[in-house]
């Protein structure tokens, strides 16, 4: 879909760089200090919408039900949730922003204390003085009014906290053997914390000695001021609308700052026209209160009840589709600030244009509508709560308000579409770069951090992903693939079970990446119990359909520590029938080189039931011998850092024919893993009695195609010669 005019590199271009900018760590940690305060603005959200419904009959309704004071519970819960919206962004903002510094990274110093100073410093730089001292907190300051100056605050006082807490001779370093060892940063912190809420007390001390009581007053008369004088015009109501945008995008409410001004220019000229409509005149002013309510800001700021359509008609699954569901509703009553504040709109590079130019062009096409004579002059008024379509028709007393309402929501989609689907590549181009994080994780052996717990993209992408896994295990929606084992005479003897995972927006998941996931969410035992299961069953399957092969099934060092991986292996043989000696299980070289005495009677219990062992990647991490004599081994797998270079290094040649001729003596089995091409094969034959596994054969395929693999070419080898016979027709 062809969404903007726009040559595919340019694209990802932008999106390559709305990427790096929103994992900027301030940008970062302001978006994180919003999304976390989502369920308080979704419950205020309610809140202002339930005391505001602009219906008659459930005003009179919730009278009768709670008295006239029942619009109190709703003030109550709406003034502790965005009424405190500062306080809350200073303490949430500043905290992520420490947690991802490299101070927090190796315990240096605590990111809540970092929160607790920068809610000093607010307090300090927006307490209003006069003549005679403070005058108390303003409570319009804590609140949505004072949402810029708290990011900034949480900003600034946060890294001029960690830039002091970075020199070590204004730290106290003192060590509590026995205390809490919060207390040892706390007391770190206190030379820190006292500069910087001496820099804040200093500037708010500067500014009074200026004539500057209240500076956050300062900085928002000096935003109305250029509108004190402009006349009621279809230039002035553009410039407006640009400045509401702008504040709304930096985090500041832009409909409660230019509210003085809004009242002026605009609730002055309702007047005037409903007057005149009511003496029997026709109204003379376009532009009105009703008119901006009704045609201007459709569904809110930024009209986006028209973003809302969007994300649904091109973001069917995910988080970004659920929130634009919430946020109909409230969206309808033209109540945005859950999409604001939780998509977030605030800060987003991708939705500023098409933010600031929705409003500005349903303006223009409402005043062309009106003055051509297609739709009447606004003659009413009407709560800015009341619904969208519903207020179209109020605002004119004529239906063509309804179908200008519906035109210029259709415009307004028009302009959020290409930017939904930027936001869509962007986010799509963010989660394969953690994607990869992810999977470079999982397959190193020096991972040493969980990545559940992760505050970054590959955290909330693993984090996505264990939820997801935890409903396709409940669901049944992973499988097995099974990859051949075949001997020298070409003869398959076996299959790996190779778990699969097909996610509904990511594709395919590498299996080393389920198995850390599954690991650290705690649902390894389940999943591993799944694939014993599922593995022994289609054995069964298979064996009743004369096929007689083992199956081999990888077993993690997590399943040994904790599991029931012996009441697990050996209820699944009882209960599908199968013999013990046609099952093997795989375990790396850490399970067999560990000398706890648990692992050591699991594995020789599995021994003596008549269960295979075999030893998984081979040439790999220690890659010593010595556990053959401390466990009974069966198989040893020879890993593909030797297989891979066998027909080209003359080395890697030797150690094979080496561990080949060992194994033999002992009569333990040897598959070389990753056999891909002929001359692999070759050298392979040459070395003695050896099984192959690899592409050059089969890749892990179906139940299906393994059965029809399997009887095909064990069937054909038995009554044919072997020679220039190739398996991958079979394929």
């Amino acid at each position: 879909m062809a969404m903007l005019p726009l040559r595919p590199e340019v694209i990802v271009r932008l999106a390559e760089l709305s990427v790096k900018i929103a994992e900027q760590r301030h940008v970062t940690a302001i978006r994180q200090g919003l999304l976390i305060n989502i369920p308080l603005v979704v419950i205020g959200s309610f809140a202002n919408m339930f005391i505001n419904l602009p219906l008659p009959v459930y005003q009179q309704f919730m009278i009768n039900m709670l008295g006239s004071q029942w619009k109190t519970i709703g003030s109550a819960i709406y003034n502790s949730t965005f009424g405190m919206l500062s306080v809350l962004l200073v303490l949430s903002i500043s905290y992520f922003l420490a947690e991802s510094s490299v101070l927090a990274q190796n315990g240096s110093i605590y990111p809540k204390l970092t929160s607790i100073v920068s809610l000093t410093c607010l307090i300090a730089i927006i307490q209003p003085f006069s003549s005679q001292g403070t005058l108390g907190l303003p409570l319009n300051w804590l609140g949505m009014f004072g949402l810029m100056p708290a990011i900034l605050t949480a900003l600034t006082a946060t890294e001029i906290f960690l830039y002091l807490s970075s020199i070590k001779k204004i730290r106290l370093c003192l060590f509590f053997d026995e205390a809490d060892p919060v207390i040892s940063q706390a007391v770190a912190g206190i030379f820190p914390a006292a500069i910087t809420l001496l820099i804040f007390s200093l500037v708010k001390f500067v500014t009074i000695i200026g004539a500057v009581m209240d500076i956050h007053q300062l900085v928002y008369d000096l935003i109305k001021y250029p509108f004190v004088e402009l006349p009621n015009t279809l230039g002035t109501a553009i410039i407006f609308h640009i400045m509401v945008q702008l504040l709304w995008f930096f985090g500041i409410h832009g409909q409660t700052v230019l509210g003085a001004i809004q009242q002026n220019i605009y609730a002055s000229a309702t007047d005037k026209s409903l007057t005149m409509y009511l003496e029997g005149g026709q109204p003379t002013e376009f532009l009105t209160t009703s008119f901006i309510n009704a045609y201007s800001t459709i569904g809110g700021s930024g009209s986006t009840i028209c973003l809302i359509i969007a994300i649904l008609f091109l973001v069917r699954k995910g988080n970004t589709a659920r929130l634009a569901k919430l946020s109909i509703l409230p969206g309808i009553f033209n109540i945005n600030e859950l999409l604001v504040f939780g998509l977030p709109i605030v800060l987003n590079p991708i939705y500023f244009i098409p933010f600031l130019l929705a409003p500005i062009i349903m303006t223009s096409l409402s005043y062309t509508a009106i003055a051509v004579g297609f739709v009447p002059m606004t003659n009413s008024v009407f709560n800015w709560t009341t619904p969208i379509l519903l207020s179209g028709y109020m605002a004119t007393n004529s239906w063509t308000g309804v179908v200008l309402q519906l035109i210029n929501i259709m415009v307004g989609v028009a302009i959020y579409l290409p930017f939904v689907w930027l936001a869509n590549k962007e986010k799509a181009l963010k989660m394969n770069h953690a994607l990869d994080t992810l999977f470079k994780l999982a397959i190193s052996n020096s991972v040493t951090q969980y990545v559940l717990t992760r505050r970054d993209t590959v955290g909330n992408l693993s984090r996505v992903l264990a939820h997801d896994l935890r409903e396709a295990l409940a669901k049944q929606e992973l499988t097995l693939e099974y990859q051949p084992q075949i001997d020298q005479n070409e003869q398959v003897t076996g299959v790996e079970a190779l778990l699969r995972w097909h996610h509904k927006v990511f594709g395919p998941i590498p299996p080393p990446l389920i198995i850390v996931i599954a690991e650290e969410s705690g649902m390894i035992h389940s999943l591993g119990k799944w694939v014993i299961d599922t593995a022994c069953c289609q054995l069964k399957n298979w064996n009743d359909k004369e096929i007689d092969i083992t199956m081999s099934v990888n077993v993690s060092a997590t399943q040994f520590d904790h599991g029931n991986i012996l009441e697990d292996i050996s209820r699944a043989i009882d209960r599908n029938g199968i013999q013990p000696k046609n099952f093997e299980i795989e375990i790396t070289e850490s399970i067999a080189m560990n000398t706890d005495t648990q692992t050591k009677k699991m594995l020789n219990s599995l021994y003596q039931m008549g269960v295979r062992i075999a030893i998984d990647d081979f040439g790999m991490g220690h890659s010593s011998l010595s556990y053959i004599k401390n466990f009974p081994v069966n198989t040893l797998k020879i890993d593909k850092s030797l297989s891979m270079d066998i027909a080209k290094e003359k080395s890697c040649k030797e150690i094979v024919s080496s561990i080949i001729s060992l194994c033999a003596s002992l009569n333990i089995k040897t598959i070389v893993e990753y056999v891909e091409t002929e001359e692999q094969r070759t050298v392979l034959r040459q070395l003695g009695c050896v099984h192959c596994q690899g592409y050059l054969y089969s890749p892990a395929i179906s139940p299906d195609k393994a059965y029809e693999y399997i009887s095909k070419m064990n069937e054909v080898l038995t009554k044919t010669s072997h020679k220039n016979f190739s398996p991958e027709k079979f394929l």
